[in-house]
């Protein structure tokens, strides 16, 4: 939600990096600021057996629901669903920020941060 809420934010502001919206939520979810490495880490490959589909418009979202094999799930399953030792690797999240933070916290900071 944050890297969707970043990228809304960029379109209002005229300031997309990645010059189209989905594009910049995929880049909004990297720690870094460049474009290849997020979407070499955040990207759907070939191999990826599980994927998070955003969508700003309802009818898109009805439209790729019907062209995607699997099965829809709630996205607040999502967190009992991830790997939390390369997602922490991902960010770089030290034992010393869980002490202080959760991890989605850590996270969405990181996220907030980078386009500041």
């Amino acid at each position: 939600l944050a890297a969707a809420l970043c990228a809304l934010h960029a379109e209002q502001r005229g300031k997309l990096v990645t010059h189209a919206l989905h594009s910049e939520v995929v880049y909004a979810l990297s720690a870094g600021k460049q474009i290849n490495e997020a979407f070499r880490r955040f990207g759907a490959g070939e191999s990826c057996a599980r994927i998070v589909i955003v969508t700003f418009d309802a009818g898109a979202a009805a439209r790729l629901s019907e062209r995607i094999l699997g099965r829809r799930v709630d996205p607040l399953s999502l967190a009992e669903r991830f790997d939390e030792a390369a997602v922490r690797k991902a960010y770089k999240v030290t034992e010393a920020e869980l002490r202080v933070a959760s991890l989605s916290d850590a996270i969405v900071s990181r996220i907030a941060i980078q386009r500041l």
